[in-house]
Order: structure tokens, then C-alpha cells, then sequence
């Protein structure tokens, strides 16, 4: 029941599941407000593992006031189920799980994408997910984060001896806070790993090189500001 008296109705969506996690189809009447007429508004919900309701869309793309509890008594915000296949398709894919590498055990872990800032943690290891600083990888650990990672890979091709790389190391530090967690950033030392540094054409250092799905697909030679590594790295898209 809406504050206004009108009912609200809900019954289960054939929409694709993830995680096996139960979606639902609220339908509640709406005023069109032409000679008292009423229209039905869908909208999407996905009940979460506590009993509780996670809206499909982010709260900045709201159409609506409609609220349903939780077993908590919680009012969680509920949006408004759009109708064309290519939005049907956006709903299910801001929802589903997208693929996090651990740092530290190198499991592969699915996340929901809301649940990214929430400080996730490996389900295996149980250590942080992320934890604001860049990652040292390896020959191994790079194909790894680089491909079986659903966000972008960040890498910075760099020595000990060289100076600017150490003079960029506090302020590439300083971007991977800003830009974690929906950006993984990395360190691979071209001295240590010459078969990357030579795989990927390295010719000068540092030069941060920006990967998605394993392909690189930016490059930036030089030593930056951090506010400067963040400005390249964020008009790259997440998805």
C-alpha cells in the first residue's frame, strides 16, 4: 500500500537472475491526472541477501517516490522499470556481478558493482580487494589482472635507477587512491620483468599504459602529477 491509499502490486519477473539472487516486478497505479484515470508504473527491484531491496538504477536516475520496506522496516528507493530491450539490458547489466582479481591470492571474485566502495574482500584470502596503493606484478600476476579483471588495468612501466619514475612514485600512489576501486593500478618493474617491458614495445620510462580485457588501449610516456594521471586515466570508460 502507497501513502495514498492505492495499491501497490508485486509478482515475479522473468528477468535474467544473477547469482541466483530473486528479482521482482512491482507494478503500482499512477495518476495521470486527466479525469482521475490511473496508469500502472513498473519498476524493477532485486531482493538482496538480508531480506532487504536493491534498486536496479542509481539513485540520481530516479523517476519516482515509491518506497518498499525491507524486513527491517528499512524504506529503500525503488525506480522505474524502463520498457525498450536496450534498457531492459542496461538494468540487468548495471546489476550484475562483475569480475574483481585479488591482489594478494590472485582469486577471481564476482562483486556486484554497488558493492564496490564497500570495501570488499576476497573471499578466499579475505584480505581487501583494494587497498589505495598500487599492486607490483609479475609476468604471471599481470596476465592475470590484466585480463581476467572486469575493470581497467593501470600499469606503470618503471626501474629503480630512474630517476623520474621515482620522483612520479608518491603521486602515482596518491592516484591510485583516487581512482580505486574502479580502476586497478599497477607497478611493473621493466628491470625485474623484461619480457613485458619488451612484449609491450617499452621504450622509455616511466610510461603508464592502460589496459581493458587485456588489450591496451592508452598510453602516456613520461612522469605525471597525480591530478594529472587521474585526468588521463578517467575519460577511459570503467565498462
Amino acid at each position: 500500500m502507497r501513502e495514498d491509499g492505492s495499491p501497490l502490486f508485486i509478482s515475479c519477473d522473468a528477468a535474467p537472475k544473477a547469482d541466483n539472487i530473486p528479482w521482482l516486478l512491482v507494478e503500482a497505479p499512477s495518476h495521470e491526472g486527466k479525469e482521475g484515470m490511473f496508469s500502472k508504473v513498473s519498476y524493477i527491484l532485486r531482493v538482496d541477501t538480508v531480506g532487504g531491496v536493491v534498486p536496479v538504477y542509481p539513485p540520481s536516475e530516479q523517476g519516482s517516490d515509491a518506497e518498499v520496506k525491507n524486513a527491517n522496516g528499512v524504506s529503500n528507493s525503488v525506480l522505474p522499470a524502463e520498457t525498450t530491450a536496450h534498457e531492459q539490458t542496461r538494468a540487468t547489466t548495471l546489476s550484475q556481478p562483475i569480475h574483481i582479481v585479488c591482489p594478494h591470492c590472485q582469486a577471481i571474485n564476482r562483486v556486484p558493482p554497488a558493492r564496490l566502495t564497500e570495501q570488499p574482500k576476497c573471499g578466499k584470502c579475505h584480505q581487501p580487494l583494494f587497498t589505495a596503493h598500487p599492486i607490483e606484478l609479475t609476468t604471471s600476476t599481470f596476465n592475470l589482472q590484466a585480463t581476467r579483471n572486469d575493470i581497467p588495468l593501470v600499469v606503470d612501466f618503471w626501474a629503480p635507477w630512474c630517476g623520474p619514475c621515482q620522483a612520479m612514485a608518491a603521486a602515482y600512489e596518491q592516484a591510485a587512491a583516487l581512482l580505486e576501486p574502479h580502476y586497478r593500478l599497477a607497478k611493473v618493474n621493466s628491470d625485474a620483468e623484461p619480457a613485458l617491458a619488451t612484449r609491450y614495445n617499452i621504450r622509455s620510462i616511466p610510461t603508464l599504459a592502460l589496459f581493458k580485457g587485456g588489450r591496451e588501449i592508452a598510453r602516456q610516456p613520461g612522469a605525471m602529477g597525480a591530478q594529472d594521471i587521474v585526468r588521463w586515466v578517467r575519460p577511459h570508460p570503467v565498462n
